[in-house]
């Protein structure tokens, strides 16, 4: 595996297990109820939630280098790092997303990149 899938899966691990930590007959301190089932289901739904919330954020924050990427755009790594280091900022993420969508892209058949239809 590579050490980007190690980490990220060593990451997913540490948040399952911290969002499960009270469903050991403790009670919650947030909650007030004792752990048994049904606070273990919505743990778990909390964690799955917030993984999803997470894709989505991560998604629109990464906007720019997702569309630099499909469009096979020439400067690809200086707006990837732009959006990384800068993107933070809204007048970065902006300057990312606008110079994203500019017409300095390789040539390139859609068939050729994407595969065939057929």
């Amino acid at each position: 595996m590579k050490p980007i899938k190690i980490a990220g899966l060593g990451v997913i691990l540490v948040l399952l297990s911290v969002s499960l930590a009270y469903a050991d007959g403790r009670p919650d301190p947030i909650v007030g109820i004792e752990g048994d089932l049904s606070h273990v289901i919505s743990s778990a739904m909390w964690f799955v939630q917030n993984m999803v919330l997470f894709g989505i954020g991560a998604a629109i924050y990464l906007a720019p280098t997702i569309i630099a990427m499909i469009r096979s755009h020439n400067k690809l790594p200086q707006i990837a790092a732009l959006n990384v280091f800068l993107g933070i900022i809204v007048v970065g993420w902006i300057g990312a997303l606008i110079w994203s969508f500019t017409g300095n892209v390789h040539p390139q058949n859609f068939l050729d990149r994407f595969g065939s239809t057929a």
